[in-house]
C-alpha cells in the first residue's frame, strides 16, 4: 500500500481533484468539464535544486506548469477546443469565506498578477501581490490559481463559478507558522 496526499471536490459539472505523488515533491491539480471532457492540469512541485546558473533554489517555493487537455473517450474524435488563459476576470474583486473559516479579499487587476488580502490569517490585514493564472472553462466559471514564492511558498488554486459565486480548491505550501499545508476546500463569495 502507498500513503499519498489527494482530494476530489465537485461544482456542478467540474471534477476537481489534486493529487500527490509519493515520495516526490510533485503532485497535480487537475479540473475536469463533465459536459465537455476538457481538462486542465496544473503540475505543481517544490524548488529545489541549482538554477541554469548554477545558483540554489529555495526547496520551499512551490512552482507550476499548466497544460490544456481532454479526457480520451475510445472511438470519440478529440475536441479542438481547449480551456484557455482569459482577461475576463480582469478588474473584479471578490470576497471569499472557505469552508476552513479562511476569509479573503481578492483582486484581478491584470491577466498576470492579482492583489489579495487574508483577512483571518494575518492580523496585519496588509495586502499582497502574486503571480496568477487565470483560465476560462465557460462564460461562468474559472479557474484561478496564485503562487506566492516570495514570502512562503503557498500555491493558491481554485475554480470558481460567478453565477453561484462558490469555489472549490486546494492550498499547499508552508503558511505564516512556518508549517506545512496541504488541503481542499469550498467556499462562498460575493462581488
Amino acid at each position: 500500500s502507498v500513503e499519498c496526499g489527494y482530494g476530489a471536490l465537485t461544482l456542478k459539472r467540474i471534477v476537481f481533484f489534486s493529487h500527490l505523488v509519493p515520495g516526490t515533491q510533485k503532485g497535480y491539480n487537475v479540473v475536469v468539464d463533465l459536459k465537455t471532457g476538457l481538462a486542465t492540469v496544473f503540475e505543481i512541485w517544490f524548488s529545489g535544486g541549482k538554477d541554469s546558473s548554477g545558483q540554489p533554489l529555495d526547496a520551499r517555493e512551490v512552482q507550476r506548469q499548466i497544460y490544456y487537455g481532454y479526457v480520451e473517450e475510445a472511438g470519440k474524435e478529440a475536441p479542438k477546443a481547449r480551456h484557455h488563459p482569459t482577461n475576463r476576470v480582469e478588474g473584479k474583486g471578490f470576497y471569499w469565506k472557505q469552508d476552513s473559516g479562511i476569509e479573503t479579499l481578492e483582486l484581478y487587476p491584470s491577466i498576470v498578477s492579482s492583489s489579495f488580502v487574508e483577512l483571518t490569517r494575518h492580523a496585519d490585514d496588509l495586502g499582497y501581490c502574486s503571480p496568477s493564472d487565470f483560465v476560462m472553462v465557460d462564460d461562468n466559471t474559472f479557474v484561478y490559481d496564485r503562487t506566492e514564492c516570495e514570502f512562503s511558498g503557498i500555491h493558491t488554486m481554485y475554480v470558481f463559478d460567478l453565477f453561484v459565486m462558490k469555489q472549490i480548491g486546494v492550498r499547499l505550501g508552508f503558511n505564516e507558522k512556518d508549517e506545512l499545508e496541504y488541503y481542499i476546500f469550498r467556499g462562498d463569495g460575493e462581488v
